[in-house]
């Protein structure tokens, strides 16, 4: 039994150290970073380290969006379906009104806005976490994302990660924000 537990805390370990992220949904556990992404031809994470990141990123952000609080590289895990997590690891931005998932569209060297969550539309955001993961987990009345519908009252989470290290604090930080700017929405 005392072995069990060594590898148990071995692989716990491995894990936080390698940035491989344990995240539970309604299926049980999975690892963002050994899972493979959603296919999203001619899109990749993008320049994210260039200094350059923060205008290229507000050039692809509409104007209607007001001010964006906070930006970064996420992994982003849709519902399961059935029985297989759909993670994308993509670039977030979290706007006056809504929360926005951005990926680089290769053919044309820019930032595009693949979904929106507007605040109107989430019925409920929390901060859930594993050890020392923390990941927002978003409720939306009704979610789609590309050609697959998910129906209404389904659940999607996200991080932000720097490299291929979890971004605890700015993701704590982006759920405070998340708080306050939902509550702002609704009054």
């Amino acid at each position: 039994m005392a072995k069990f537990y060594l590898l148990l805390i071995n692989v716990l370990l491995l894990f936080t150290l390698t940035g491989c992220t344990p995240i539970y949904t309604n299926g049980g556990f999975y690892i963002a970073g050994v899972l493979p992404e959603v296919p999203t031809p001619n899109y990749t994470i993008g320049p994210v380290s260039s200094p350059e990141f923060p205008v290229l990123l507000h050039n692809a952000i509409p104007s209607t969006e007001g001010k964006v609080h906070i930006f970064g590289q996420v992994e982003w895990w849709l519902p399961i379906r059935p029985f297989t997590p759909r993670f994308l690891r993509g670039v977030a931005a979290i706007t006056d009104t809504s929360i926005l998932l951005l990926k680089w569209y290769e053919p044309e060297a820019r930032f595009e806005v693949l979904k929106r969550f507007p605040y109107s539309e989430i019925v409920s955001v929390s901060l859930k976490g594993f050890g020392l993961a923390r990941y927002i987990h978003v409720q939306h009345k009704d979610l789609s994302f590309g050609d697959q519908h998910y129906g209404s009252a389904q659940e999607t989470s996200f991080n932000f990660v720097r490299g291929i290290w979890l971004d605890r604090e700015k993701t704590e930080a982006a759920f405070a924000l998340l708080q306050n700017l939902r509550g702002q929405v609704r009054s």
